[in-house]
């Protein structure tokens, strides 16, 4: 039998989020899935499970859409999210706006195969192109096993950019000019599993060129493997601004190292958030 429902939704410190007066082109992609997962993994038949449902609003502006999670052809869990502005108009203050929203619902797990699928704005409300809708839906699979899951638990979490500083991780970023008021983007800070690296030359007379390197000399203990490595969107070239992935860590290897090249024309700033999910004993650290 299916669970309680346990649904949460969280934004965006506004150190993320602050809408400045930047030149912003248009995008295709309004609302995207960037996660669909269930902890732990794998469920164990007749114990609690928890489906994270995580969105991403891409459309620099506030948007209220539908979202759906389906199992055995039947809607089983559904509601309405909504990205908002808050926050006082500018210049008196910065503007807010919400871009990232996590639903959690909790799951008896059921032995056997299982399949979830996540949508979100399945009609099409937002008005989004075909290539625009190719990351509204995804889908979820795996099996409950009958027999009791061993001791040693296999588990998958997003890699911790703090644990593994504090274990010898180096984070190296650089500007290729000498642009003084060129800002690199490092904000680790804010949330230790999701960061968001770039650059901004929004309010600079001229551009700038960086690179950035993530986890540098570290690799994962104790069984720890990467699983998968995510860009929020992936790297290309733009009229004024660009992004080139020169390095990302490989499933199954244990060094998550990544190298990240930026560049930006005067009054642009380009960013890209990455996140590194890692699999190994649950009982274990990876890092040290």
């Amino acid at each position: 039998m299916l669970g309680g429902l346990l649904f949460a939704l969280t934004g965006l410190s506004p150190k993320q989020e602050t809408k400045q007066a930047t030149k912003e082109k248009p995008t295709l992609d309004k609302i995207s899935i960037t996660e669909f997962s269930i902890q732990p993994n794998p469920p164990r038949a007749g114990g609690n499970a928890v489906l994270h449902l995580a969105l991403r609003n891409t459309s620099n502006q506030p948007i209220s859409v539908n979202w759906q999670i389906w199992t055995d052809n039947v809607i089983k869990w559904q509601g309405t999210v909504s990205f908002a502005y808050s926050g006082k108009v500018a210049p008196v203050g910065p503007v807010t706006l919400e871009q990232y929203k996590e639903i959690r619902n909790s799951w008896t797990a059921m032995a056997g195969p299982r399949e979830f699928v996540a949508v979100v704005d399945d009609s099409n409300t937002l008005g989004e192109p075909e290539v625009g809708r190719r990351n509204n839906r995804k889908t979820l699979a795996f099996e409950v096993p009958l027999s009791k899951v061993p001791e040693t638990r296999m588990e998958t979490r997003a890699i911790n950019y703090d644990l593994a500083q504090q274990a010898g991780a180096g984070f190296n970023k650089s500007k290729d000019g000498n642009n003084p008021c060129a800002r690199l983007v490092d904000e680790r800070d804010f949330n230790p599993t999701s960061a968001n690296f770039g650059l901004s030359c929004t309010n600079c007379p001229g551009g700038e060129r960086a690179n950035f390197e993530l986890f540098k000399d570290f690799e994962l203990k104790n069984g720890w493997t990467v699983q998968s490595f995510e860009l929020d969107m992936p790297c290309s070239y733009a009229a004024h601004f660009g992004c080139r992935l020169d390095a990302s860590p490989s499933p199954r290897s244990t060094r998550p190292y990544t190298k990240l090249h930026f560049w930006a024309d005067a009054g642009f700033g380009v960013s890209r958030l990455v996140r590194i999910f890692i699999v190994g004993p649950a009982d274990k650290d990876p890092y040290r």
